[in-house]
């Protein structure tokens, strides 16, 4: 079973799809958050064999569910819209996802020294964290939900 990872933000979705067992998650790309996602996710459902979704799930550090969530469960629901039963959905707790991955995506010498960054290059490395966060949100439910050998 294949899985994609959506790490959903108002601007960026970061993908993550699994490997063809459904036991590791690998970053994918990142796409922008415009009336042609739901589009370009079928298409990318439909080349990569993607047989479950998983979505982070956008919760308050209390667990409550935020002002996000209303808009993920929106596009989520366009999505099976689209998808019909073909594709299974399941929620995953993003807390904390973009945070884990900005600790390990930025050696420690580039925390101290990251005001010094151009632009461009804080950019560049923030705009790959998307992808990662969808990655680790991937991960964390096929560590929980999927059986391994």
């Amino acid at each position: 079973m294949k899985y994609l990872g959506i790490d959903y933000g108002t601007k960026r979705v970061g993908l993550a799809v699994s490997d063809p067992l459904g036991t590791i998650a690998f970053p994918r790309e990142i796409v922008a958050n415009d009336e042609k996602l739901i589009e370009k996710l079928t298409q990318l459902i439909n080349e990569e064999g993607i047989t479950a979704v998983v979505v982070g799930k956008s919760l308050t550090l209390t667990g409550e569910e935020n002002i996000l969530q209303r808009k993920i469960d929106s596009f989520v629901e366009k999505l099976k819209e689209r998808l019909g039963d073909r594709v299974s959905f399941h929620f995953q707790d993003e807390r904390m996802s973009s945070h884990a991955v900005h600790m390990n995506f930025f050696s420690k010498e580039e925390k101290r020294s990251r005001k010094h960054f151009s632009q461009k290059e804080k950019e560049r490395k923030t705009r790959h964290i998307d992808a990662e966060a969808a990655a680790v949100i991937l991960q964390r439910f096929l560590d929980r939900n999927v059986s391994q050998f």
